[in-house]
């Protein structure tokens, strides 16, 4: 659990710039291609976890989060994990893996999220 509270203070640390930005929908998608809205989750916490399917700690740190979200299954907090790496390796990826986490892909450049 130390793990995830490194997380999260990393996550609150990051999201502490002056600087404001919409997210613009047209950028995420979910795992069919449609567009996906993080306004979808108003009024909860979100924990957006960047990750590639070729980083090792973030395929790590998948079964942390798992446990997290059973843990917050009653609370407002969402995870979401967020790639930008072609769709079909997300798919394959998440086919052969099946985490229990909710999976979206950015059309984009990870530093839209300052990442």
């Amino acid at each position: 659990m130390n793990y995830l509270n490194f997380l999260l203070i990393l996550f609150f640390i990051s999201c502490s710039t002056n600087e404001k930005k919409s997210i613009n929908n047209s950028l995420l998608v979910d795992l069919q291609g449609n567009e996906f809205s993080l306004n979808s989750y108003k009024g909860n916490v979100i924990i957006l976890n960047i990750w590639a399917t070729w980083c090792k700690p973030c395929i790590a740190e998948f079964e942390s989060l798992e446990k997290a979200k059973e843990k917050f299954d009653n609370k407002n907090i969402k995870i979401v994990a967020v790639s930008n790496e072609n769709l079909d390796l997300i798919l394959n990826f998440v086919e052969k893996r099946q985490f229990n986490i909710e999976f979206i892909k950015l059309n984009g450049d990870l530093s839209y999220f300052n990442a």
